[in-house]
């Protein structure tokens, strides 16, 4: 097992991507591929509130929800380290503060489990700095997470998809923001590297 950065939580070295789940992998397919992947000592899974939100006649969480069975009916929860994204799903755009608090509880709720594996202390002050720091320059937590990923010494241009004009007027502030030292060193000491 590998430790998942400065936690506790011990991750396989491969983690499983739960995009295909609900997309070309149907329910019992992807149960047979959760299966297989516990059976060989997995136990990390990737998914995000808007798989597969890109389906005609899907909303996102599709992924969620069959990973969330999956852990029901094999009582796999215990033994199982979920990570999932937000910010992407319809009707739930965005990473404010907010929205991130109820596209969360949503993903709790389709993943049918009652806790975060690890949003410590650190990472609800993380989210506070972001927020404080966004609010400061006028502009989006993304641009704030990608002009401090920008900064990095082994990053020239980081890399962010969007899906919508609205979703890429987020990021694009990014190109000019200039952070100061003290921002970085407060993003700096919060993140897993505590690079500045």
């Amino acid at each position: 097992m590998a430790r998942l950065g400065r936690t506790d939580v011990d991750v396989f070295p491969l983690c499983l991507g739960g995009n295909v789940f609900g997309w070309t992998a149907n329910e019992q397919e992807s149960f047979a591929v959760l299966d297989a992947y516990a059976a060989a000592g997995g136990n990390f899974i990737d998914t995000a509130d808007s798989y597969s939100a890109w389906v005609p006649g899907h909303a996102g969480g599709e992924s969620e929800t069959i990973i969330g069975r999956w852990m029901a009916t094999r009582r796999a929860r215990s033994r199982t380290v979920v990570a999932t994204k937000v910010g992407r799903a319809p009707g739930r755009l965005g990473l404010s503060p907010k929205n991130i608090r109820a596209a969360a509880e949503a993903s709790l709720r389709r993943l049918g489990v009652d806790r975060i594996d690890h949003l410590d202390d650190r990472g609800r002050r993380l989210l506070n700095v972001l927020d404080d720091i966004a609010a400061a320059h006028e502009t989006t937590i993304a641009a704030v997470s990608l002009a401090w990923l920008r900064a990095q010494p082994t990053v020239c241009a980081p890399i962010a998809s969007a899906r919508t004009v609205a979703q890429l007027a987020e990021l694009v502030p990014m190109a000019t923001l200039t952070l100061s030292s003290d921002e970085l060193g407060r993003l700096g000491e919060l993140t897993m590297t505590g690079r500045v």
